[in-house]
């Protein structure tokens, strides 16, 4: 039994042995299986952790990114249109600090200040045009932050979930407030007139088609007024540039006021406004509302402290019956105003066939003085300026003429004036000056050193910022003495602006060159200011020589112009001399150099030779023929020199 149990003892032992190695043996797998367990938990919480770690990053990048942008930026619940985020733009343009105000809230709320959706107040909203159409939509219009209003351009993109069901939409919008100012204030140097604030030429032109357009559908008639401020130079030139503006603002506002509603008052140029009149009822009408302009302009306008009186030329133009466009129209009311000017002035003019032609007979004489100035189709003519005391020719003044290839010879009272109101006088000019010093250094060259010639100076010249230079090249290329060249101007010219007129006048004195005043007595010369110019002579008008010796009043002026050049120091000629009663007259006036047809008309070079080469050519006309002389003495000398009796 003993042994049995010590058998059954054994066998148990073994048995306990073999259990308990096999326990160890399922305890070191289940350990390396913990172990492998553990290491990938180990590396599963690693991953979790740069997983989370990068999504950390990443929204912190992304919220960097939102928040740096300079557009704003909320993302919106497509069915509650609450606010779910957005970025610092966002907070700020609609007057928030931080995103938990806004979170929660509805975007019309917050942008609009609405209790319900945009749309239900009839702004376009993108919101719904992006959840219809599952589309980025993109709009402009106004939202209404705490900081003001402001002009937005939205762009609403779609948010789509796996399912494909758009949750949240986007919402970009970008502030373009000052972009919207930036092109107002383009469109508005574009078609309006940055000082008065008026349509300018190409808003007028658009409106005048469409006002002929809705006149043609009506079967009514419409007009087109072209105004044009008389002598706005002169108030221009001697008040400043600061009082024209402020003449051509209150005109502005004048026509303004004086207007409709429909009508449409425009300024074109420096000077020049026009007036488009719709559903014109009669012919008449435009005369009427004209005159009614016309009449305004009797008022004084007040510049500082001074007040102007300024007057305006109208011309007239008719829709149909003047033109069928805008340009036209507008050209055709251009022309009628021209003609009121050379009417007078301060009056209107209705537009006709006949001064179509007259323009485009302008149109053509412009464009012929340019070829002729090419083409070398100007020449000169002489006319003697005679000197009593001698019998001398004492100067010749330089004419110019035109012979033109088909029309023949022009009258320079054709053509200088369009030159004179364009800038070909400027040419013009510069050509005599240098043809007559020229021809003055050729006959200098053949003995006749004491032979001046005269050259007319337009007053645009004279008002040329080059013009002292251009007369010193002129000299200097032709070789003639200063003292030999007489430049002749008329006395309104030199009258716009006194002080520059002194210094432009002493410059030439300096120089040596010899001054006269053209056409003395016709001007609005103050004798205050005409006493400080360095004039050496003055020219009696042809005007009033002609009556000479019958009409009283010209024998008066001449009489007082003659003193009033002795009294100045200044020599005196008489221009236009046609008979021996005038000659007689001014002699006895105590005028001593004439010019006129009496001594010769104008005459081109070879014959003014031919009367150069006598010897005192004009002594049967002399001081000594009427004393029954022929040759000087020096008791005549001496009595020539007297002033006359009458005097």
């Amino acid at each position: 039994e003993i042994r049995e149990v010590a058998e059954a003892f054994n066998a148990l032992t073994s048995s306990l042995r073999s259990y308990h190695d096999d326990l160890e043996c399922l305890v070191e797998e289940r350990t390396v299986q913990l172990q492998q367990v553990n290491q990938r938990l180990e590396e599963d919480i690693f991953q979790k952790q740069a997983v989370e770690k990068a999504l950390r990053a990443s929204n912190a990048f992304n919220t960097n990114v939102i928040n740096s942008m300079h557009d704003a930026l909320a993302v919106i619940e497509s069915g509650s249109f609450r606010i779910v985020s957005a970025n610092r733009v966002f907070l700020r343009e609609n007057g928030y600090s931080h995103e938990e105000e806004v979170l929660g809230k509805s975007c019309f709320a917050i942008t609009h200040h609405l209790p319900a959706p945009c749309f239900h107040f009839g702004h376009a909203c993108p919101l719904i045009e992006c959840l219809e159409t599952g589309q980025t939509v993109m709009v402009e219009h106004t939202h209404c932050g705490k900081t003001g209003d402001r002009s937005e351009e939205i762009i609403a993109s779609p948010i789509q979930d796996v399912s494909g069901i758009i949750s949240q939409v986007i919402h970009v919008s970008r502030d373009v407030t000052e972009r919207k100012k930036a092109e107002n204030r383009i469109r508005e140097l574009a078609y309006f007139d940055a000082l008065t604030g008026l349509p300018n030429r190409q808003l007028l032109l658009d409106r005048l088609t469409q006002t002929m357009k809705t006149a043609r559908r009506n079967g009514k008639k419409a007009a087109v007024l072209f105004l044009d401020l008389d002598r706005f130079k002169t108030i221009n030139e001697s008040l400043g540039l600061g009082a024209g503006d402020a003449l051509l603002t209150h005109v502005a506002r004048r026509l303004k006021e004086c207007t409709r509603e429909a009508d449409t008052v425009a300024r074109l140029s420096a000077d020049e406004f026009a007036i488009i009149l719709g559903e014109v009822d009669h012919d008449d009408s435009p005369a009427v509302y004209s005159q009614r302009i016309l009449d305004i302009f009797g008022d004084p306008v007040p510049l500082e402290e001074r007040q102007a009186y300024i007057s305006c030329s109208i011309g007239i133009a008719l829709f149909p019956r003047d033109g069928e466009d805008a340009e036209t129209l507008l050209k055709n009311a251009d022309t009628a105003m021209y003609a009121a000017k050379n009417q007078g002035r301060n009056r209107y003019h209705f537009f006709s066939e006949a001064m179509n032609a007259m323009a485009l007979q302008r149109l053509t004489l412009e464009n012929g003085i340019r070829r002729a100035l090419k083409e070398n189709e100007f020449f000169l003519c002489y006319q003697p300026q005679v000197s009593l005391e001698t019998g001398e020719i004492s100067c010749l003044e330089a004419l110019i003429r035109w012979q033109d290839p088909e029309a023949g010879l022009i009258s320079p009272a054709d053509f200088i004036p369009l030159a004179e109101e364009t800038t070909l006088i400027l040419d013009i000019d510069e050509w005599v000056l240098r043809t007559a010093c020229l021809q003055a250094r050729q006959w200098h060259l053949k003995g006749l050193s004491r032979l001046k010639v005269a050259v007319n100076i337009s007053g645009r010249q004279f008002k040329q910022p080059n013009f002292i230079d251009m007369v010193d090249r002129v000299l200097a290329e032709t070789e003639l003495p200063p003292e030999m060249l007489e430049l002749e101007l008329t006395e309104g010219h030199l009258m716009d602006n006194i002080s520059k007129t002194i210094m432009i006048l002493t410059d030439l004195k300096v120089r040596g060159i010899q001054l006269a005043i053209d056409d003395f007595g016709t001007g609005y010369s103050s004798l205050s200011y005409l006493k400080n110019f360095p004039i050496d002579r003055v020219k009696i008008d042809q005007s009033f020589v002609r009556s000479l010796p019958s009409d009283a009043s010209d024998k008066a002026i001449v009489e007082a112009i003659i003193a009033l050049a002795r009294s100045l120091g200044m020599e005196v000629i008489a221009e236009g001399v046609e008979t021996q009663e005038q000659l007689t007259f001014l002699l006895e006036m105590g005028c001593r150099e004439m010019q006129g047809y009496f001594f010769g008309r104008p005459g081109r070079i070879e014959d003014i030779e031919v009367q150069m080469s006598q010897t005192r050519p004009y002594e049967h006309h002399s001081l000594f023929v009427q004393k029954g002389q022929r040759s000087k003495t020096p008791d005549n000398e001496a009595r020539c020199r007297q002033p006359s009796p009458i005097i």
